[in-house]
């Protein structure tokens, strides 16, 4: 996997805000593990703070304060594909403008196993 982390804004927090509040009364339990391969039920007895009321409340750390805005870039089709990271151009030259936020079930590893919706951001306004 390829991720962009993002620099975080007040609109992108909100939509995260907006988003959890709409899809966390429909959440069933926690992952079995966390997008690092640790089993969730093993660490979160060991965790503390905002991170564990996170993980308790809404089955993902990164909410509010810890929410990290990226963009990934996941399983290839060609699952054996190498690529040298060396050809890629900077992330600091990496820029754009979004007009879709896709919503998709978690799956192991906190991969997107599956789309539930597609939002078109531009009728908004």
């Amino acid at each position: 996997m390829i991720e962009v982390t993002c620099q975080g804004s007040a609109a992108a927090t909100h939509l995260q805000d907006l988003v959890v509040a709409g899809l966390n009364p429909v959440r069933v339990g926690l992952r079995e593990t966390d997008p690092v391969g640790r089993r969730l039920h093993d660490w979160l007895p060991t965790t503390i703070g905002e991170v564990r009321a996170n993980l308790e409340r809404y089955g993902y750390d990164e909410i509010g304060r810890l929410f990290r805005p990226h963009i990934a870039f996941t399983r290839f089709l060609q699952r054996d594909l190498r690529i040298d990271l060396g050809t890629l151009p900077s992330p600091l030259a990496f820029s754009g403008e979004f007009s879709h936020l896709g919503l998709y079930e978690m799956g192991e590893h906190g991969t997107c196993t599956s789309g539930v919706v597609d939002l078109d951001l531009t009728a908004a306004g």
